[in-house]
């Protein structure tokens, strides 16, 4: 088997980011390459997946980069876990992702105080969510995916898992752009990684399945364990390999790292 080169992994991974490690930096894997805080805690729908050389595998894919932006989880109950939550959430879908051959690369995060957020942490009208992707981003000009991560998300006292666009803009180098995850609901990192794989799934190009979209004639999109499903109560880790096509072809997907 080939052999791995960390250095020239973590130098594509980290490509068009801001925030790259300086070439004589000490390196870390589990930040630098894997983007995690902390090692993710197994459970039964979360490998941690600490391999080096299935994550250069993921990578061999195409692949997509994710800016994590917590807004005002400053001040949920558990603010102390909500670096271990998101590694979580990260570890599930880079598992469900990366069984239809695409990858997880670049992690990067970012914080809005509760003081700073402007009411935008709890958000109670999808017209309130794209004022918060619309006032928002990720410092700097990178080529990631703005993911918000709010205190709560509820429309006309509905709970809401999340909101994205379908089929989101390719531009990132400034506001406008992203996707937002309902934090509140988090009690585990595979709760939070189910919503976030289904907002990316919309970002990359997905409708839900069990509505009329143009998945209807994909028939193994119909199972209730589907990613993209809003009715759902399974693991919601099923991607066919007609979605993944689909998310392949968006124009935020990175190519392959070689």
């Amino acid at each position: 088997m080939d052999e791995i080169s960390l250095r020239r992994l973590i130098g594509c991974v980290q490509a068009g980011s801001p925030h790259a490690p300086d070439p004589s930096e000490r390196l870390s894997v589990l930040n630098h390459f894997f983007g995690y805080r902390s090692v993710p805690e197994r459970s039964p729908f979360i490998d941690p997946d600490i391999s080096v050389r299935l994550q250069a595998a993921r990578l061999g894919f195409r692949h997509v980069h994710l800016n994590l932006i917590s807004v005002g989880l400053d001040q949920v109950p558990n603010a102390d876990q909500v670096d271990s939550l998101l590694d979580g959430a990260i570890a599930f879908v880079r598992r469900v992702y990366g069984n239809v051959g695409i990858g997880i690369g670049r992690i990067e995060r970012g914080q809005l105080l509760a003081a700073d957020a402007q009411g935008f942490d709890q958000i109670t009208s999808g017209e309130e969510g794209q004022e918060l992707t619309d006032s928002f981003s990720f410092a700097g000009d990178n080529d990631g995916i703005d993911a918000f991560f709010v205190r709560s998300l509820v429309w006309e006292d509905e709970d809401v898992a999340g909101q994205s666009p379908i089929d989101g803009s390719c531009d990132n180098d400034g506001k406008g752009s992203g996707l937002i995850v309902d934090f509140s609901g988090g009690g585990s990192g595979a709760t939070i990684g189910r919503a976030l794989g289904h907002e990316l799934g919309h970002y990359l190009g997905l409708s839900h399945t069990d509505v009329h979209t143009f998945l209807f004639d994909d028939p193994e999109a119909k199972s209730l364990e589907n990613m993209m499903t809003s009715t759902g109560a399974g693991p919601l880790d099923e991607i066919t390999d007609l979605q993944a096509s689909i998310m392949r072809q968006h124009c935020m997907m990175r190519p392959p790292c070689r």
